[in-house]
């Protein structure tokens, strides 16, 4: 996901549950002009990872992004 400069208050949030028996959530960090978050697979099946673009706590999204997830084995 692209980064926001901190100036605009704009930050990238998890915006769903994930399936925690497909994957689990690890970490996530700057990478240049990227966000990047990692995720391990645990398990065979399908989930969704949803990130939405937030100003500070709002619940309202400007933007988002969505990865469908499909692990075959393990």
């Amino acid at each position: 996901m692209p980064r926001k400069a901190p100036s605009t208050g704009l930050v990238w949030r998890a915006a769903r549950p994930v399936d925690l028996r497909v994957v689990r959530p690890i970490s996530d960090a700057d990478v240049g002009p990227s966000i990047v978050a990692v995720y391990k697979a645990v398990g065979v099946g399908r989930t969704r990872i949803v990130y939405a673009l937030t100003r500070g706590e709002t619940r309202e999204a400007l933007a988002a992004v969505r990865y469908d997830v499909t692990v075959v084995r393990r």
